[in-house]
C-alpha cells in the first residue's frame, strides 16, 4: 500500500512539473514525453488514460491550473471523502 502511495504521489508531482514546465517552455518535448508515459503508467488506472477522469478528477494539466499545490498533496496523500 505505501508503495502504490509513493507512486502516486510521485505520478502527480511529475504531473505538475509537467505541466508547469511546459507551459514555462523550460522542458523538451521528448522530455515532456517521458513525463506524461511516467504519469500515465502510475495514475491513468484511476484518472483515466488520457487523464480526462475516470475514477478520480481530472489531471489534465487545465484541470490542475490555480491549485494549491500543499492541498493537492494533502489529497494525493490523505484522498478524498
Amino acid at each position: 500500500m505505501l508503495q502504490r502511495a509513493g507512486r502516486v504521489a510521485t505520478g502527480a508531482v511529475l504531473l505538475l512539473a509537467l505541466a508547469a514546465a511546459t507551459s514555462a517552455g523550460e522542458i523538451s518535448s521528448q522530455r515532456a514525453s517521458q513525463l506524461t508515459y511516467l504519469v500515465l503508467e502510475d495514475c491513468g488506472s484511476c484518472h483515466g488514460m488520457t487523464l480526462k477522469g475516470g475514477l478520480g478528477p481530472a489531471l489534465e494539466p487545465a484541470a490542475l491550473a490555480g491549485k494549491d499545490a500543499e492541498q493537492m498533496s494533502f489529497v494525493i496523500r490523505h484522498g478524498r471523502q
